[in-house]
């Protein structure tokens, strides 16, 4: 479901905001999970539902804009202008999002 929003926040919002902000929701998301004497959360089912809910939404606003980000670091760390060699932007977003989608399926 987040992917819809996702697709609709990202065009508004700079990528890297958007990635912070999604961490930030899943640190509540992960409080919200157990419970903890700590800050005074009991041990309730709704809670944990509630944290279930809110890590699989705020997951969706990681992952998808991570590829992105993660192949235009390549361009910046190699300093490679994109468009200028269009066989080797095909190999980057290739490896990028074959790299992306192995190392996601492992975690």
């Amino acid at each position: 479901m987040s992917c819809i929003l996702v697709n609709f926040i990202a065009g508004r919002m700079p990528r890297r905001l958007l990635i912070f902000i999604s961490f930030l929701l899943l640190t509540v998301s992960n409080i919200f999970q157990g419970p903890s004497d700590f800050l005074g959360l009991p041990d309730n089912l709704t809670l944990l539902v509630l944290g279930y809910a809110l890590d699989g939404l705020a997951q969706g606003f990681i992952f998808i804009p991570l590829l992105p980000d993660a192949i235009e670091a390549v361009y910046i760390k190699e300093e490679i202008v994109e468009g200028a060699n269009e066989e080797l932007d095909i190999v980057i977003s290739d490896y990028g999002a074959g790299l992306y989608g192995t190392f996601y399926s492992l975690g």
